[in-house]
């Protein structure tokens, strides 16, 4: 019978009469395996933070048009409806988050979204051609220009 034995760095498995040897290059390939495998973690944990000092802001548009700015950091909890013909939507702001809480839209698929609180994240309601959108800096002209919303009815 053939015995197995391990040593630091030099892991020898014995089965079925074959030897296996575990060599520094091995570990060295899977520990590098491992630290790419974990690299996209690290970005998007990083991406999605807000660095500290940076305001949060949420840009209420209606149609593709600016119609209200909030900034999130500084807000008390507060509600503000949108009323356009016999459409509503209901925003509702709660430490620090920003929600649409009612709306009279068929899918509700806006009031499903929840609350958010994350530079980059959007709530948007297609029925009413209401977006709500999440930014980390205060917006300026040249930003609304590049990033602009249009919604389509379907």
């Amino acid at each position: 019978m053939a015995k197995s034995y391990k040593t630091f760095l030099n892991v020898t498995m014995n089965t079925n009469d074959k030897l296996f040897k575990f060599k520094f290059g091995d570990f060295f390939a899977v520990f590098v395996l491992l630290a790419i495998s974990l690299l996209p973690y690290f970005y998007l944990i990083q991406d999605t933070q807000a660095k500290k000092g940076n305001d949060i802001y949420a840009i209420v548009k209606v149609d593709s048009k600016k119609v209200k700015t909030f900034d999130l950091t500084k807000s008390k909890d507060l509600s503000y409806t949108i009323k356009q013909a016999n459409k509503y939507n209901t925003i509702v702001i709660r430490n620090h988050k920003i929600a649409i809480n009612d709306a009279n839209c068929r899918d509700q698929v806006c009031v499903k979204e929840g609350f958010k609180s994350k530079a980059g994240e959007s709530i948007i309601c297609l029925p009413h051609k209401v977006s709500i959108e999440l930014v980390s800096d205060k917006p300026t002209k040249k930003s609304q220009k590049t990033f602009d919303h249009t919604l389509v009815n379907p």
